[in-house]
This record gives C-alpha cells, structure tokens and sequence, in this order.
C-alpha cells in the first residue's frame, strides 16, 4: 500500500473517526488505531489499497461487510461500521487489548495439548458460528474467513480467543502464494470453491504449529509442494501427538475435511 494513503495522528477519518497511530501496513491494507469522535472509544480501522471500480464490486463489499457487522460471538472480533472513504473501502472492528497468537506461540511453543485444545475450541466455536450463520431473512448466508493465522488471532484476558481480519472476497483476493498458511485450493489461484473446507485446513496448520512450533511445511516458498497426504503431520510434531489428537489432525488436513 503506497505512502500516500497513510494516515496520520489526529488525522479525521470519515466522519466519526481521528486517527491515534499505526497498527500495522501490510500488501493489501493498513490498520491503525483511533477514536470514535462520537462515543469516544478505541477502535481499530482498517483501509484497503483496492479500489472497488463498478457498482456489482461495491454492492457485493456492502454485502460482506453488512453480514460482519451482524455477526455476535465471544470468539469474533465486533465488527462496528464499514464504507468507503475517499476511494479507498475500510471496515472498522473494536479494539482488542491483547496479544496475537503469533507472540504466544514464539514465547511458548510446543504448548501442552491441553493448553493448544483450549484455544482450538475457542478458533472452532467462532468459525462453526461463522460458517452456519443466517440471514437477515433467515437463510443460510455462511461467512468464511479466507485468511486464518495466529497473526489474525488474538488472545485476550484469560486467553480468549477473538478471531479478527476476515478476508473480503472483493478487496483482499491477493494471497501471498509463499504465505505457509495457505490452503491448497488457494496456491491453485482460487480456481476452485473456497468455502469451510479451507477454514479447516488452515485451523489444522495452526494446530499443528502450536504444538511443535514449527510451520507444517515451513515458511519458504512451497507452491506445488503440498503432500498428497498430510502423514508428515507424524515428523513435524511431538511424540505424544498421537491416537485422537493425531487422527483430528489428519482430518483437518485431508483433501475433503468437511
């Protein structure tokens, strides 16, 4: 994201909104930190280089950000208020005071099974809400999150998880073919149905990392390196991964793991 969308302290954003300083500026969107003028609380904001060029691309960014902000769990981040701002589409979420679960695994992987399982049922209570989620007319509008990391992750009092940073389908499409959190349908070029399949996959690899702190397939660039079968599931993790929690594994990893 070039320069010259960059914020700056005190900056007004939209009409509710001052900027207070940078998250974090990544490819595609820059995050940072500022204050509902009006309520006067923290919130995190967050701009998208993409501009959305054509009434069908809006309407269909409207759509996604209008079921975020429906959504209520524990385990999701509160989406608060989306639009776009000169030229440049953003969606605003609370502001989480906490750590990623990138920083707790680099300070305490391998974790006991029992402590990573703990944060696995918090990451699989948020995505089982997400993926069965209604409409407001009742039918099935299910919300996949595209882009699951311990960097989208966060953990707050007492290790709650709250999953943040949905990908929008419309204005976050770019990713990082190298990323080692990346389900095989994706290093494919989105030829194929993202859908809960691939949340599933990427919960697996986060598993995987926290109970032996290494990335399953390593953090290199992998394209066309998937294995046919994840059975290296078996050398990458501790001893004691077997039985169950093995077995939860390689569903999670399998080519079908609906």
């Amino acid at each position: 994201m070039s320069d010259q969308h960059i914020f700056e302290p005190r900056d007004k954003f939209s009409n509710y909104y001052e900027i207070d300083s940078l998250l974090e500026k990544g490819h595609s969107s820059i995050a940072y930190k500022a204050r509902n003028t009006r309520m006067n609380h923290p919130v995190t904001i967050r701009v998208f280089s993409a501009q959305l060029d054509s009434e069908v691309e809006l309407e269909v960014f409207e759509l996604e950000a209008r079921a975020l902000i429906r959504l209520n769990h524990p385990n999701i981040v509160r989406f608060y208020h989306y639009g776009v701002f000169e030229q440049m589409p953003f969606i605003v979420t609370e502001k989480i005071d906490g750590i990623s679960l990138r920083s707790k695994i680099s300070e305490e992987a391998p974790m006991p099974i029992a402590d990573a399982s703990r944060l696995a049922i918090q990451i699989c209570s948020g995505l089982q809400y997400a993926h069965k989620f209604k409409g407001a007319d009742g039918d099935p509008q299910p919300i996949y999150h595209r882009d699951l990391t311990p960097e989208n992750i966060m953990l707050g009092a007492r290790d709650v998880v709250r999953i943040t940073d949905f990908r929008l389908a419309q204005i976050n499409s770019d990713t990082d073919k190298g990323d080692p959190y990346i389900a095989p349908e994706q290093i494919n070029g989105y030829n194929t149905t993202i859908d809960e399949k691939t949340d599933i996959y990427l919960l697996g690899l986060i598993i995987c990392e926290m109970l032996s702190s290494e990335s399953l397939f390593g953090r290199k660039n992998f394209e066309g390196q998937f294995p046919e079968e994840p059975n290296l599931i078996k050398t990458t993790s501790p001893a004691e991964l077997l039985g169950e929690t093995n077995e939860i594994l390689q569903k999670c990893l399998a080519e079908d793991s609906a």
